[in-house]
């Protein structure tokens, strides 16, 4: 089985408070309802075997089929009994074997699951929604919540709040509508937020096609992490679920269990909903302005009230304001360099330089130089213990040698030479290499021979 267990997404733009709305929901559902179902569940068992004990006395009772006692042990009781008492003792006998059948289920029936599961045979409007908040124990409940955290915020994100919560809905009613369709003489409910949660993952799969996936493979033991994109992952996952799906109901196992079809079901809703999306476009031509919009105004006008603060004399305040603006939008480029101006000019560089940092970054990967060498020796200094990967102070010097920093780029280039070791690809040594020439720095020409060696290793012919 293939478990995901994360991806290179790391950020999204605003906090995604349907995806943590929804976990919440589900956590108070749980510990709200699980002293009512176990309480209920001891009940419903007491009472079933008070039920079987009678019938096991007079075996010539005709027993309820719900409380499943195999025909074979019915024979057999049967065959101990030659006569049957006077009819009004039997008449009193069967009704309190009706009685005790009735009390236990109607214990069940008022337990948490039975009120707000999703029953296929006798389904209610609302089951069909809130089933998917409930969940049979910590590891039901963790697990869902856990691949709903992995790729829940993202899709929000991208598509905003009401669609996406249009989303979870609507997978997770029309799941359970189909396995309704696919069990209809089932009588026992329905509980788990897997279909919304698979649906949110068949979205994911499609708006993030290429997005690489972390995940373990389990086969009685868990082994990795491995790392794939999630077109090839979440297909796997897919394929998985059918084919359990399927293999159940050959089994004649039916949806006692795992649903897995509530799974597939769900996984294909989301994917169809995504599909939709991108083939009309809506995502681009009307959810992402909406969002950018929306977040934009919030953002300037607590921008302008920091201002208005510092301007005041309020440093403290602006400095506050922009932090909770940055906690919301880490990766908005005006608060993050006006959070670093204020601090700056208050001597207090070091707290709002890991805003600074994400804002630089993203520009590297632009290939902004401009704001990158605006603000990269400024941060070095102020914040020189703040952790600097060597993938992003290479990019950054081989940006801004052109521009003539020179010298300068000396400690910047250290950092890079961090990922040099035996297993440095040829492409990468030759780009450290070719920059230590043009810093005319002391490794050039170590790098250098280990560019000629790699190549020699690489080309049995020029050995």
């Amino acid at each position: 089985m293939l478990i995901p267990i994360g991806h290179e997404e790391s950020t999204v733009r605003r906090v995604p408070w349907v995806t943590f709305g929804v976990m919440i929901c589900c956590v108070v559902a749980f510990i709200a309802s699980a002293g009512g179902d176990n309480r209920a569940e001891v009940t419903f068992r007491e009472g079933v075997q008070k039920a079987w004990e009678l019938f096991a006395r007079h075996p010539y009772l005709t027993l309820d089929p719900r409380l499943r006692m195999p025909e074979q042990t019915q024979t057999e009781l049967r065959r101990r009994v030659r006569d049957q008492p006077p009819a009004e003792l039997l008449a009193r006998q069967q009704h309190e074997l009706d009685q005790l059948t009735e009390a236990a289920f109607t214990h069940r029936r008022g337990s948490p699951r039975w009120q707000f599961g999703l029953i296929p045979a006798e389904p209610t409007a609302h089951g069909f929604f809130t089933h998917a908040f409930m969940h049979g124990g910590w590891m039901h409940l963790l697990g869902n919540l856990f691949i709903l955290y992995l790729v829940g915020p993202f899709v929000e994100d991208v598509w905003g709040r009401p669609v996406y919560a249009g989303l979870y809905v609507v997978a997770a009613a029309a799941s359970g509508a189909m396995f309704c369709l696919h069990y209809p003489e089932l009588q026992a409910p329905l509980i788990g937020a897997s279909g919304a949660v698979f649906g949110v993952a068949g979205a994911f799969f499609i708006r993030y096609l290429t997005t690489k996936m972390r995940f373990l493979v389990w086969i009685l033991v868990p082994f990795g992490p491995f790392t794939a994109p999630a077109w090839m992952i979440l297909p796997l996952l897919f394929v998985y679920e059918l084919l359990s799906a399927t293999a159940r109901d050959t089994l004649f196992l039916g949806a006692s269990g795992v649903a897995h079809w509530v799974h597939v079901w769900g996984f294909v809703v989301g994917a169809a909903v995504a599909l939709a999306i991108h083939w009309s476009r809506l995502e681009q031509r009307f959810l992402h302005r909406a969002i950018e919009r929306k977040a934009g105004a919030t953002v300037n006008s607590e921008l302008e009230q920091a201002f208005e603060l510092e301007r005041s004399g309020d440093v403290d305040g602006a400095l506050r304001l922009l932090r909770e603006v940055l906690r919301e939008r880490p990766d908005h480029v005006e608060a993050a360099l006006g959070y670093w101006n204020l601090a700056r000019a208050a001597a207090r560089e070091r707290e709002a330089a890991p805003f600074l940092l994400r804002v630089v970054t993203e520009a590297a990967r632009q290939g902004d130089s401009g704001l990158v060498g605006a603000y990269w020796f400024d941060l070095r200094k102020a914040a020189p213990e703040l952790e600097i990967t060597p993938a992003l102070a290479l990019r950054v010097a081989e940006m801004l040698e052109p521009e003539g920093y020179g010298r300068a780029l000396g400690p910047t280039f250290e950092i890079a030479l961090r990922l040099v070791s035996d297993q440095t690809p040829p492409g990468l040594l030759q780009r450290l290499a070719k920059l230590a020439r043009d810093l005319k720095a002391p490794a050039a020409a170590e790098l250098s021979r280990q560019v000629a060696r790699h190549m020699l290793d690489d080309d049995p012919s020029r050995r």
